[in-house]
Formats: structure tokens, C-alpha cells, sequence
């Protein structure tokens, strides 16, 4: 580097108006009064005698012919790249380089297309095949049919295993998926184009093997011209207490019915909603008031039972403040049951029973203030220790020495 301190020989200080003044031999311009004096040692050397100054005139800047710029030379050809993306040491098979800037973990959905018969993915089975890809930090599978949503606890090898897994045939069985979800994209929307089951299948027998020791879990293989519909029961417990007060067809329901008309549209209007029994708390499970919902489409029929889902809770919460605005007691199993089954042909087949945590009864622990007066209106709280005293009584001097 040259610094205007240290120069070569080739340099020198000219005195120059045309010149731009790069090489000082001293403080010049209207700052020189303020400026400090450069030392001798420092001041530019004088020109060699055998070389003449090199000077940087700017007086023809722009009237010199094109030269270079009219070869088009300092245009950078096209097969050398400037910058080149640094390569992660992560397998790729193919798959377009991604920024890693988004800190959420790498999502996917796998499942079983064009499905032979009818099959479950078991956790335990799930978790020792990812193991060889970093494994997974959370699985949620559906009970009704192959499909699982996978949450990866290393990006780079979720995208392993979606390159490797996606596409494998299994012989019997299907064809099996493993797609990636974007953020905000759900197991239901992925599925909802895809035919989970084969149409032209053939007529079997149940498997009676040990079906938690197999991830590909057989129950049934239908006929061709086989018709699935799946119903949920959510059995309604203890909210019927306070009946006919409260009003649990009319909750369900809503003004002119427009809760129930609500989950109908947002489902695309292929599902069936019913509510059936009694509303009495001693009545037999089968003749309580329950609700039904039932469709031929998965996709719709997963979307009304969450609408349904959210919608009874939007119920308890309500019940469990009308009670407590009433002073009434609220049981400890208050809530709902989703009992599902299958329907092949008219036959149900049942799947089991689950039970949402019961978040509407935290509410209950917390007694809504009512009537509280602002802090500086409150009257402060009086503790033992800060009770008045009585004033001792005087005692003598007398008493005092003896």
C-alpha cells in the first residue's frame, strides 16, 4: 500500500492547479491554518532524477476514446460466477439449494396412496425407522387411515428422508408418500387430492395377527364396489345439570341454528350433523343426548370435526360460567367423548374413544372479581401483629430499683 508519507522514488510534489491534489508537500487550502504541521521526515521525497513524476491529471477525464469499455471487457462472461453458493456438506439428490434462515423444524406428511386394503402406521414402529434420519420430535397419526404428520428434529435429515422415502412401492400394499408440509399447511390439505385407496381391490379377510407389532395394520379388505363413510359420536357428560336453565340444544345449536349451518359450509356441505337423546345426566349412554356427525369425504368430515370440536368446548366454557354465576357446583367430569366408528356397506366397525383435555375447568379455580374497588379506595389489610397496643402503664422509680 502507498501512504502519502511513505512514497516511492517514481513520486514527487508538483505543484499543479490541474492536478489533483493527492501529494501534499504541506497544509494547503482554506483548512491549512487549522491543520497540524507535517514533520520533515514525513513530507513526500523529491523526484528521482532518472524518472519523471507520475502525475493524475482529471482535466480530460471523459474525452479519451472508449478503449476498453468499447471491447466490452469489463462485462463478466456468463460461465464465471462472481459468487458461488457454499455447498453445507448436507445430501441433496437433486433437490434446489434453500435458505435455512426459518428456525422451524422440517414438517412432512406420510401416508399410503392407492392403499390394497385398509392399514395404521404405529408410533413406536414410526420412531425406529427416523431414527436413521435424526429422528422426530412429534407424530400425530390419524386413527382412520395411513396418514401421520411427522415433525423432524434435523432439517437437513427430514429432507433425506423425504427424497428417499417418497415414491417406494410396497408390494400388497401401496405406494408410500412422504411429501413435505410448508408452514402453515396441514396433514388434511395435503391428502385431500390424493386417493388413499385403490378402487379395484380385492375381496380378503380380517388379519388376526398381533396388529401392534406391524406398522402396516390390516383390518379389512372390502370388495370393489365397497361404500366408507366415517361417523363420529361425541357423547355430551354431566351438562345436563342445570337443564332446562341452561339450554344445551339451544348452545349447540346457536340463533336459528347458525352454529351447525356454519360447520356445513366451511366443510363444503358433505357431512351429516344430528343431535339425538335426552338431555338427563341418568339417562343410558345410548339414549343421552349426543351429536353425530358423519360423511363419505375425509377431507370434509376431519374439518367438521374440529369445527364440532371447538364448538362444544365454546359449550363447556359457557356452562361453567353459568354456573358459577349462579353459585352452582361443576363436576369434575364435565366435557365430551368422540367415540368413531367406520361405516362398510351399512356395517360400523368401531375404532375407539377419545377424550380432549379439559381445559374449561381451569376456569372454574379462578372466581371472576365482581364489584373490586379501585386500589386507592381499598381499606389496607389489617394484620395480628399491627394491632394498637396499649400505652404501658407508668411504673416509679421505686418499683423500677427494687
Amino acid at each position: 500500500m502507498t501512504n502519502h508519507g511513505y512514497v516511492p522514488d517514481n513520486v514527487g510534489a508538483v505543484r499543479d492547479n490541474n492536478v489533483y491534489p493527492m501529494m501534499f508537500a504541506g497544509p494547503v487550502g482554506h483548512h491549512a491554518t487549522s491543520m497540524p504541521t507535517i514533520h520533515a521526515p514525513f513530507l513526500p521525497v523529491t523526484t528521482h532524477p532518472m524518472m519523471p513524476p507520475y502525475q493524475i491529471n482529471y482535466n480530460g477525464y471523459g474525452k479519451e476514446p472508449p478503449s476498453w469499455r468499447a471491447n466490452n471487457s469489463h462485462v463478466r462472461s456468463n460461465d464465471v460466477w462472481y459468487r458461488q453458493n457454499v455447498s453445507d456438506m448436507r445430501m441433496r439428490r437433486g433437490r434446489t439449494a434453500r435458505s435455512y434462515s426459518n428456525t422451524n423444524n422440517t414438517r412432512a406428511a406420510l401416508f399410503i396412496e392407492h392403499a390394497t386394503g385398509e392399514y395404521n402406521f404405529v408410533e413406536r414402529d414410526l420412531v425406529e425407522l427416523f431414527v436413521n434420519f435424526g429422528g422426530i420430535s412429534k407424530i400425530d397419526i390419524k386413527p382412520t387411515f395411513p396418514a401421520a404428520e411427522l415433525t423432524f428434529i434435523d432439517n437437513a435429515g427430514g429432507l433425506a428422508a423425504i427424497d428417499e422415502l417418497n415414491g417406494i412401492a410396497i408390494p400388497g400394499v401401496g405406494t408410500l408418500r412422504c411429501v413435505e408440509l410448508r408452514n402453515g399447511e396441514k396433514l388434511d390439505h395435503a391428502i385431500s387430492n390424493v386417493h388413499l385407496f385403490d378402487q379395484n381391490r380385492n375381496s380378503g379377510s380380517y388379519n388376526t395377527g398381533n396388529s401392534y407389532n406391524d406398522t402396516r395394520h390390516k383390518r379389512a379388505v372390502p370388495t370393489q364396489n365397497t361404500v366408507y363413510a366415517r361417523v363420529a359420536r361425541l357423547e355430551l357428560i354431566d351438562l345436563f345439570t342445570y337443564e332446562p336453565g341452561f339450554g344445551i340444544t339451544e348452545a349447540i345449536l346457536g340463533p336459528n341454528n347458525s352454529n351447525i349451518e356454519y360447520i356445513m359450509r366451511n366443510s363444503g356441505g358433505v357431512v351429516d350433523i344430528a343431535i339425538r337423546g335426552k338431555p338427563l345426566n341418568s339417562a343410558p349412554v345410548a339414549e343421552r343426548l349426543h351429536v353425530c356427525l358423519s360423511s363419505r369425504e375425509i377431507p370434509a368430515y376431519l374439518k367438521a370435526l374440529d369445527l364440532l370440536e371447538d364448538l362444544l368446548t365454546s359449550v363447556c366454557e359457557r356452562f361453567v360460567e353459568y354456573a358459577q354465576t349462579r353459585g352452582k357446583p361443576v363436576s369434575n367430569h364435565l366435557g365430551f367423548k368422540r367415540h368413531e366408528y367406520q361405516e362398510i356397506n351399512g356395517k360400523l366397525e368401531y375404532y375407539g374413544v377419545t377424550e380432549r383435555p379439559k381445559s374449561w375447568l381451569q376456569k372454574r379455580r379462578h372466581n371472576p372479581q365482581q364489584n373490586v374497588a379501585p386500589y386507592y379506595q381499598r381499606v389496607p389489610f389489617k394484620r395480628p401483629n399491627d394491632r394498637n397496643k396499649g400505652v404501658p402503664t407508668a411504673r416509679s422509680r421505686r418499683e423500677v430499683r427494687s
